[in-house]
């Protein structure tokens, strides 16, 4: 049997033991508070002084940055990362200026060489649109998805001529992209330059089906100056295994094949028979975009043989196709007809082609 007194003490002990991690817990929430509050006064102080620098005739850093303390000088690094992301032309000049005052630049270039902070570093290099040598980034920051896109970033912030190349080649080097990665392929190729249509070459036997369907997306967004002999991997893709790949390439196909010579390229037929129901539904919004009478009479056919969720999406093609009418609703076709009209007169959004597939 326990006897009382060790029963006793470990009680005292464990109440004991409660009362400090309360109080532990206590002070520490009490000293976060007050380093929040102090840390909150000393960034509102310093942002009317930033300000007053900033738009003076000379800014004078150096002088400025000596009179700063420790805790002031971390507390301005974060209003610097704040406004070099808002401010242009050359209030964001003054601002890489100031950086370099407060050793930014060099700092980042070091934490590259050395493995610390990589992705952090990489974003000031960014912000500050600093001009790094291609070699290293891709000898420093390969080791991860991330690390590829943060060097892709630093290239393409900084205006590098070779950029849209480089970088398209560093963020496809995986089995996937995170979204930060995607948002940097689409700002790498959405203008004069597409390099990653010569990848896809390469890309529609080798990358993943994930890979896969987040290029077709960055691509369906971007602005492509002259697609006519750039797509040929197109049709390949339109028969991959996968239904995600299949349904991404058919936005594609929607936003930049439009030339008719790549129209007679495309089995409609197998599209519209496909076995999964996104792919059949995406082929329906593909020829009510085309809106051609030859596309209107692969509409006229698909409703001979839909059923269920299909005849709800052909209305919709219908109804978004100019050049052919629906014929007059049969009893089954009449609740689907009512639902479009429902949707659009509450200002039913149209979807957004594939984003659902990038992250499944």
């Amino acid at each position: 049997m326990i006897p009382d007194a060790f029963l006793t003490w470990t009680a005292i002990g464990i109440s004991l033991l409660a009362l400090g991690v309360g109080v532990v817990t206590l002070v520490t929430a009490a000293w976060v508070y007050y380093t929040r509050r102090r840390n909150d006064t000393v960034r509102d102080d310093l942002r009317s002084d930033l300000f007053e620098h900033l738009f003076s005739a000379d800014p004078d850093w150096a002088a400025w940055v000596d009179t700063l303390s420790r805790t002031e000088r971390r507390q301005l690094l974060i209003l610097l990362e704040e406004y070099l992301r808002k401010l242009r032309g050359t209030e964001h000049g003054r601002l890489c200026d100031l950086a370099a005052e407060l050793g930014v630049q060099d700092r980042a270039r070091r934490n590259i060489e050395r493995g610390r902070k990589r992705f952090r570093a990489l974003t000031w290099l960014a912000l500050l649109n600093e001009e790094v040598d291609p070699d290293r980034l891709e000898s420093c920051c390969s080791g991860s998805s991330q690390l590829r896109a943060g060097a892709a970033r630093v290239l393409h912030e900084a205006g590098h001529p070779d950029a849209p190349r480089i970088g398209t080649e560093l963020i496809v080097d995986g089995e996937s992209l995170t979204a930060f990665g995607l948002d940097t392929l689409y700002r790498l190729n959405d203008g004069s330059e597409t390099p990653l249509l010569s990848a896809m070459n390469r890309g529609v036997d080798e990358w993943t089906p994930r890979l896969l369907v987040q290029v077709l997306i960055a691509l369906r967004h971007c602005t492509i100056a002259n697609p006519r002999d750039e797509l040929g991997w197109l049709p390949r893709l339109l028969e991959h295994e996968s239904p995600r790949v299949r349904a991404a390439a058919i936005g594609v196909l929607e936003r930049h094949g439009w030339r008719e010579e790549i129209h007679a390229e495309i089995d409609i037929g197998a599209l519209l028979a496909d076995p999964d129901a996104a792919v059949r539904h995406d082929t329906y919004l593909l020829l009510a975009s085309w809106n051609t009478d030859r596309s209107g009479e692969w509409l006229h056919r698909a409703l001979t043989t839909a059923a269920g969720a299909d005849r709800l999406a052909l209305v919709r093609a219908f109804r978004s196709h100019s050049r052919t009418e629906l014929p007059e609703p049969s009893p089954e076709l009449e609740p689907f007809v009512d639902w479009v009209r429902a949707d659009e007169a509450v200002g039913r959004r149209r979807r957004v082609w594939g984003v659902s597939a990038a992250w499944a």
